[in-house]
């Protein structure tokens, strides 16, 4: 399972224990967060709550994500963001799509302020309807994705050019293309 955050100290620590409540057990999940120029203790927290911690210096989701590949050790990799708080049984239910594909992605809920900001509308609008992207568009939000690692290293994993937003459409994309 792998995290990139940057200044996430105080999120890191609610991520961390909603995967500890993972139905699969923490003994069964490797867990690597990538510090991303992180300015706050987002390693420390992090490091504390038993995850392995790998530094990414240069400011980027896509190249903190690569970094985090490069550190794990599994065979399947699983992906969420910091501000995710994934069910119990999210990697469990994972599973099963690993087995008839090279990716998977499940279905994202959001929790927003009302009214939500711009952020949140645009996310609610076109990034999270997560079950039209996987079924429609062939594309899963790594707030939800689970990807073979083969596959992965096959199209060469996220583009650190893409350092803001789309590295996720664009692996899945890539990922399609190669069948």
């Amino acid at each position: 399972m792998i995290v990139a955050v940057r200044d996430g100290a105080d999120s890191v620590r609610e991520l961390i224990e909603s995967l500890d409540r993972q139905t699969l057990g923490r003994d069964a999940v490797e867990l690597v967060v990538v510090d991303n120029a992180s300015g706050d203790r987002t390693a420390q927290v992090a490091s504390e709550l038993g995850a392995l911690v790998v530094p990414e210096p240069t400011p980027g989701r896509a190249r903190a994500r690569n970094r985090g590949v490069e550190a794990a050790a599994a065979r399947l990799l699983a992906f969420t963001d910091v501000d995710c708080r994934p069910r119990a049984d999210w990697l469990e239910q994972l599973l099963p799509g690993l087995e008839e594909a090279a990716m998977a992605g499940g279905p994202v809920a959001i929790t927003a302020a009302e009214p939500p900001n711009s952020v949140e509308r645009f996310e609610r609008i076109w990034r999270f309807p997560q079950e039209e992207a996987v079924t429609e568009r062939s594309w899963s939000a790594t707030a939800n994705m689970a990807m073979r690692r083969d596959a992965f290293e096959e199209v060469g994993g996220f583009d650190p050019t893409l350092r803001r937003i789309g590295e996720d459409v664009d692996l899945c994309l890539r990922a399609g293309w190669r069948g």
